[in-house]
């Protein structure tokens, strides 16, 4: 529920910067589908960690699609590949649906108030699209160091 609230605070409405339509959907889905699918799995004593990709096509959606088009496609695509590949039970799907959800939106934010509508090409467009990055990496390490806590 805070993820459906904060998006409809932050990014509901906000127009595509370039691209419009189906298209960008379609191929930000796949980038996300591949993404999860082609991950890296290290193991450091005990403790199993998996590194996925997702950031590449989650900046290039930012450059080249609407905020509400590249948050969709990063939890639809996710969900897909974990849901089709992984075969992760519902709990563990919801929750990481929940978690992209919350750090896309997050990101998104911290893009747009970094890169203040100029061009994304720009050097303070890169400069946003890099700590949007980090914005969304920490937020699911936040979330997933979070869950095994408990």
């Amino acid at each position: 529920m805070g993820a459906a609230v904060l998006h409809m605070v932050t990014v509901a409405g906000r127009p595509a910067p370039e691209l419009h339509g189906i298209a960008p959907l379609l191929g930000l889905l796949a980038m996300f589908v591949v993404a999860e699918i082609a991950v890296v799995h290290i193991t450091i004593g005990r403790d199993a960690h998996t590194i996925a990709f997702a950031e590449i096509p989650f900046v290039l959606g930012l450059f080249f699609a609407s905020p509400g088009t590249v948050i969709t496609a990063r939890v639809v695509g996710g969900a897909v590949a974990l849901f089709w590949h992984r075969r992760q039970t519902l709990l563990k799907l919801a929750f990481n649906m929940a978690q992209w959800w919350i750090g896309a939106i997050a990101a998104v934010a911290a893009w747009t108030a970094l890169s203040g509508g100029g061009s994304p090409f720009a050097a303070r467009g890169l400069v946003a699209a890099f700590v949007a990055a980090l914005v969304i990496e920490m937020s699911s390490s936040v979330a997933v160091t979070g869950v095994i806590a408990l």
